[in-house]
């Protein structure tokens, strides 16, 4: 991206608040002295009790150990999935003696778990609403930020866009009125949904995607010279397309999209190039990046989600952002061979790359480079010879799923996604209810679609 960028990091821990070290006589508890473990029981259905997980094999059954690592790792995602205002999430890490980013982090999860156990206090989720109310008792100054947002200016969509609906029976009529979002599809598309901003660009959206979306916009607003407006940030950080709402029809199911709770950031730039249908051969490219450089690059979807489930949002960015980097290089190749020739030369050069031959390289760079043209664009869709998979800056990733809390296409959604441009809001409630409202009712109507074509009398005699 080209400009100077004016984004800095936020100042480290200015001092205030008590540190762990200092927490020695933990004062009673706001919640009446009930434990989140003895509220979460007293308020939970019997029959929602957990079974202990039990172990396959004979014998007999065994509780099964825990996985500290994986562990951790879920509580890490439980605190940036939390959707606390930045602000709040500084204001608390400085009370545990840690740097005030504003956005969750493992050490601030192992931080946050070290005291709640401490203190005797197990919530169910990191920072839920009890969560939140213990440490205002126990952290006065939280008292003094607000620890949710809400959506900013956010106005009326039926003025802006008409969204035809569909037939009473259609799946997303049935889902969003058995959800209690809306009378119909269209009702929901036009008085549910709202019109807000991510980095003063429009986006149409639910409101609590909206209260999200707030969250990212105060994180980048903070580590932003002062002074400088949305819109700069915006375009400091190279983003000049977004793709939000979408309405769901018959033969077109928008997933979150369709709900209000997805948004695509420079589609084109960070295309889907990870899928299924073309893994194997974008996986073959990159492997060949990869060992031109020796080095290990990203070689498919897959690979995005297993780190994922062990990596920060900083070290999985810098995972991706290394193998892209690969890419461009890779592809200057292509284009100068000269580069190429130098570089078979260098001491930076594994010894099997080099056992290849220039003619080798030249050949398979031809190839590759055929099968890129077209697929690596900027961010206005244009070809570029220079581009990579992404156009991101770590600080548009870190804000969107660390501050906002959202599920990224390029490491969340798991499997063979690889849908770097997307992010949505299957962390948050109101849309996995949605979501999963719309897929059985979708469901229900395949069914009764592939009944109504079966012969009467079932299938006949063989």
């Amino acid at each position: 991206m080209s400009g100077t960028k004016v984004l800095r990091p936020v100042g480290a821990n200015s001092g205030s608040g008590r540190s762990l070290e200092a927490t020695q006589a933990l004062p009673r508890s706001p919640l009446g002295g009930m434990s989140f473990a003895d509220a979460d029981a007293a308020l939970r259905p019997p029959d929602e009790a957990a079974p202990p997980v039990q172990a396959k094999g004979k014998g007999h059954a065994h509780t099964k150990a825990p996985d500290p690592e994986k562990e951790r790792m879920n509580r890490y995602k439980e605190l940036r999935t939390s959707g606390v205002n930045p602000a709040w999430m500084a204001a608390l890490q400085e009370a545990l003696g840690l740097p005030g980013t504003g956005v969750a982090d493992i050490a601030t999860s192992d931080a946050l778990v070290k005291l709640l156990d401490d203190a005797g206090q197990h919530p169910r989720h990191l920072l839920d609403e009890k969560s939140r109310l213990w440490l205002k008792g126990y952290f006065p100054k939280l008292m003094t930020v607000p620890d949710t947002l809400g959506p900013q200016d956010a106005k009326d969509v039926s003025r802006e866009r008409e969204v035809r609906g569909a037939g009473a029976d259609a799946p997303e009529n049935v889902a969003v009125r058995k959800s209690g979002q809306g009378s119909s599809y269209s009702d929901y598309a036009k008085n549910t949904l709202k019109s807000g901003k991510f980095l003063g660009q429009p986006v149409i959206a639910h409101p609590e995607f909206l209260a999200r979306l707030e969250n990212a916009n105060a994180y980048l607003r903070s580590k932003a010279a002062p002074g400088t407006n949305d819109e700069a940030i915006g375009a400091q950080l190279g983003i000049t397309k977004l793709s939000h709402f979408r309405p769901s029809g018959a033969k077109s199911d928008q997933m979150y999209h369709g709900l209000g709770f997805a948004l695509d950031v420079n589609p084109k730039a960070n295309n889907w190039s990870f899928t299924k249908s073309q893994s194997s051969k974008l996986g073959s490219v990159m492997k060949n990046a990869g060992d031109l450089f020796g080095e290990k690059t990203i070689r498919s979807a897959a690979d995005m989600s297993r780190n994922a489930s062990k990596m920060s949002t900083e070290d999985l960015f810098a995972k991706l952002a290394e193998s892209n980097e690969a890419l461009k290089r890779y592809r200057a190749m292509a284009q100068d061979t000269a580069l190429l020739e130098q570089h078979l030369a260098s001491e930076a050069c594994p010894a099997a790359a080099k056992k290849r031959g220039a003619a080798w390289w030249k050949s398979t760079l031809k190839k590759d480079e055929k099968f890129l043209l077209g697929r690596m664009t900027d961010a206005d869709g244009k070809e570029s010879k220079g581009a990579g998979f992404m156009d991101y800056e770590k600080e548009t990733v870190t804000a969107l799923r660390d501050a906002a809390g959202l599920r990224w296409g390029g490491a969340d959604l798991g499997g063979d996604s690889g849908d770097l441009m997307h992010f949505d809001g299957g962390t948050m409630g109101t849309a996995i209810a949605l979501r999963n409202a719309t897929r059985k009712a979708r469901a229900e109507a395949a069914a009764k679609k592939a009944d109504d074509k079966a012969p009467a009398g079932g299938a006949p005699p063989s």
